[in-house]
């Protein structure tokens, strides 16, 4: 794929600066990808500099804008996007990630295995059969899904008061967002660098004094 290098290079753009372990990582986490990409549907055949862009760096832009720390759900990982690399930029993270293929799963943990992520817990539910054991969340992430108006009320039924949604979409998903969302707080979404339409929605589960009856 390439050296460490040629991983800054790619990730410089984004404003993202990571140290040797983390690039280490990431390089790791690509020549998986590659090698199971032939056999499982990750993501979409490419090279290995659009991956770091397209995935990798659309994933860590995130880290440009704020820390991140807690308990983290994903849902739907696939191959592991935004999740795995927000947790080689913060390795304290405990994460749970929700995904219902098996052979995706299996790819999860080879990655954390591989690039030895620890407090990552790989599940099989999918969002609207997971039960946390009425453990809350901090942080709820996901990529490349829909259905906004069933899985937003669905992921606050167990963020915290003041729990942060991060939604990695397309602008033409916009509407959909806020018609599902009354008690999500919305920043001004964040366009990724070097796209048109794709943009990362920061929202702030709102405290239960301000729900609607």
């Amino acid at each position: 794929m390439g050296d460490e290098e040629w991983l800054r290079k790619l990730l410089s753009p984004y404003g993202v600066s990571l140290g040797s372990t983390q690039l280490g990582q990431i390089l790791a986490y690509l020549s998986l990808l590659a090698r199971w990409n032939q056999h499982v549907n990750l993501v979409s055949a490419a090279s290995g500099e659009v991956w770091v862009r397209r995935h990798f760096a659309e994933s860590l832009y995130l880290s440009c804008h704020m820390s991140l720390e807690g308990r983290m759900v994903d849902i739907g990982s696939g191959g592991g996007f935004p999740a795995l690399p927000l947790k080689i930029a913060f390795p304290g993270l405990s994460m749970t990630l929700l995904e219902p293929t098996g052979k995706k799963r299996a790819f999860l943990k080879e990655v954390c295995r591989v690039c030895e992520l620890d407090d990552v817990d790989v599940r099989p539910e999918r969002i609207d059969k997971f039960d946390p054991d009425a453990r809350k969340f901090s942080i709820a992430t996901c990529r490349a899904v829909g259905h906004f108006q069933e899985l937003i009320p669905r992921i606050l039924e167990f963020l915290d008061e003041g729990g942060r949604i991060f939604l990695w979409v397309t602008a033409r998903q916009e509407l959909d967002i806020v018609s599902a969302s009354g008690d999500v707080a919305w920043n001004e979404p964040v366009r990724i660098p070097g796209t048109e339409h794709r943009l990362i929605w920061l929202g702030t589960r709102k405290p239960l004094q301000t729900h609607k009856e």
